[in-house]
């Protein structure tokens, strides 16, 4: 736009998952998911109401600042995940993910958002709703294929089917190859 390049946000919403972080050599004890949420939580209840309008300025400062320059690529900010144990997740409320959203849709141009694979998720769940468009990276295995076509009926339920993408997550090489004991597999047929 006008020559600048779009101002990207990437969010590591599985709390359970340090992969963005790890990518992009971005650790911080300080600013990570974990205190984004803990920090929401001063302000949203569990039933998504806010319960002290005072402290919102402050809390959206908070999770702005939260997001840490890439270095290698100016105008990319990223929240990192952090490791969370069973009954710290269970303190995070699915609504905290709507506010992170709300709060910092209109900081970036862009704002890409790494969920958990499990649909029903907290941290899957409200963002699928919010998105303006899913992905979904399929490698070529029978189980990612076989659970991609059982998700399709429940993406199609949950009335978000039509903005899923996919993209494959390797070249496809219609060669013989043989498996660990040498028996020869037999080259998969693609169809359109």
């Amino acid at each position: 736009k006008e020559g600048k390049r779009p101002t990207v946000g990437l969010i590591e919403a599985d709390l359970q998952n340090l992969s963005l972080g790890t990518l992009l050599q971005i650790e911080d004890n300080d600013k990570n998911i974990k205190t984004v949420m803990d920090k929401i939580g001063e302000v949203v209840s569990s039933t998504g109401e806010i319960f002290d309008d005072s402290k919102i300025e402050e809390v959206n400062e908070f999770i702005k600042n939260s997001f840490v320059p890439y270095y290698k690529i100016k105008n990319l900010k990223a929240l990192v995940g952090s490791q969370l144990t069973f009954e710290e997740i269970e303190k995070i409320n699915s609504i905290y993910y709507t506010y992170l959203i709300d709060s910092m849709i209109n900081e970036f141009d862009v704002l890409i958002v790494d969920t958990n694979s499990a649909l029903t998720h907290i941290t899957t769940y409200p963002l699928l709703h919010m998105a303006k468009c899913c992905y979904y990276i399929i490698n070529l295995d029978f189980n990612n294929v076989r659970n991609n076509l059982r998700y399709k009926d429940t993406l199609n339920e949950m009335g978000i089917q039509n903005k899923v993408k996919y993209i494959l997550n390797e070249d496809i090489k219609n060669e013989e190859s043989s498996d660990y004991t040498g028996t020869s597999i037999e080259p998969l047929i693609f169809t359109a």
